[in-house]
């Protein structure tokens, strides 16, 4: 009988092996069969990946350095209204940082603004200068660790002039404003490169061959440029024409078309002057500007040098035009917001629009106008000056006689 049921068992063993063999899902190097031949080659399956072409690919993150820095505005700059400060405030082990203001060179902080949010090369804070007196201020951004330790950076001699707003940079890509189709459009005109830079540094007020008295305002503006650093600036005088230049004054902060200087001018004899700014950069090059023909008169009548009154010189009242006409005149510098130009029909005084600008005119063109768009007759033209306390003064020129000859 043993050996009856050891026969059995292993018929029984190799049908449980030949059944383990078959059942779907287990490997079939299981028991008996895991012994592989050295013939057959292992077979690596390969998947291709088709990207979804809705999906869009990711864009790539900015390097994020670790570094507190400011970019905008710039040190000297004037601002007004709602002001970006734009920068980075990073830190190892980042916790916050602050934003605080003061006047300009007292330490005397004021905070603004404190942020959890990591800002990279993008807007800190908004500053509303508007809550804030006209004047000079330092701007100090404090990135904080987790610790309490923190790096700052600044912003110094921010000029706030909300009174006098500085005039923005027109975007390239904004539509312009209205100009009358009767506006031709006329040369920039270059800047006397002895009174002003096409950059804007020089002398502002008062206009050249201007009467002064007493104690004067120089304004001008002396900051850096792109490539150029600002140092500091100088102001000389000298009797017109001579260039025997006498120190003045030495200024070491930007100035931004401001007064620079108060001249006594008691302290020199009645007569002709000339001013000269010379703007020092740190690399020790300069740039130069000439006031010419200043007539101080304290105690004596003025001598006067040839400077045209403020006004439309050409064409006079009651000439004949026709045509393409180009309007002379002179719009002084000292404490100008803005020059507009109007037309009406002779003695209606229902003014109409022409063109306005920002800018000075010294003895040159106000406006090239197309006025055989116009039927024939008479026509008055105004030019009204806008000073910075928003006062004005009208200049006119009536009864010219529009015809085709």
């Amino acid at each position: 009988m043993k050996a009856h049921f050891k026969g059995w068992s292993l018929v029984v063993l190799a049908v449980l092996v030949v059944m383990l063999a078959l059942v779907p899902g287990l490997p079939q190097e299981t028991g008996l069969m895991a012994q592989d031949s050295p013939l057959t080659p292992t077979v690596t399956p390969t998947f291709t990946i088709t990207p979804d072409p809705l999906t869009p690919s990711p864009t790539p993150t900015k390097e994020k350095r670790v570094v507190n820095e400011l970019r905008h505005p710039q040190p000297g700059d004037a601002v007004a209204g709602t002001t970006a400060i734009i920068g980075t405030a990073l830190t190892n082990l980042f916790n916050r940082y602050d934003v605080h203001v003061s006047p300009a060179g007292m330490e005397n902080w004021q905070w603004l603004a404190t942020n959890i949010q990591v800002i990279h090369d993008d807007v800190l804070y908004q500053w509303d200068t508007t809550a804030f007196d006209d004047g000079y201020y330092d701007i100090r951004v404090r990135a904080i660790d987790d610790s309490g330790n923190y790096t700052e950076s600044f912003i110094r001699w921010l000029e706030v002039r909300n009174a006098n707003p500085p005039t923005p940079t027109p975007d390239p890509n904004a539509p312009p404003g209205f100009v009358s189709p009767l506006v031709l459009p006329t040369p920039t005109p270059t800047p006397d490169a002895r009174r002003q830079s096409p950059g804007g540094l020089g002398f502002y007020a008062p206009d050249a061959g201007a009467v002064i008295r007493g104690e004067t305002a120089i304004f001008a503006t002396a900051v850096a440029l792109p490539d150029s650093p600002f140092a500091r600036y100088e102001l000389h005088f000298s009797q017109a024409g001579v260039e025997n230049w006498v120190w003045l004054y030495t200024g070491e902060r930007p100035a931004w078309q401001e007064a620079i200087y108060y001249w006594d001018t008691t302290q020199v004899a009645d007569g002709l002057y000339d001013l000269r700014l010379r703007v020092v950069f740190k690399d020790s090059n300069y740039d130069e500007f000439f006031l010419r023909n200043l007539s101080v008169a304290n105690t004596s009548k003025p001598l006067l040098a040839f400077v045209p009154p403020a006004g439309i010189s050409n064409p006079r009242s009651g000439t004949t035009i026709h045509g393409v006409v180009t309007f002379m005149g002179t719009v002084p510098a000292q404490d100008l917001l803005r020059w507009e130009l109007y037309w009406a029909p002779g003695e209606s005084e229902q003014w109409q629009f022409l063109v306005t600008s920002e800018k000075p005119v010294d003895n040159g063109v106000l406006a090239r106008l197309d006025l055989s768009q116009l039927p024939f007759g008479l026509y008055d033209f105004r030019l009204r000056v806008v000073r910075t306390d928003t006062n004005y003064t009208d200049y006119e020129i009536v009864g010219l006689r529009l015809s085709d000859d």
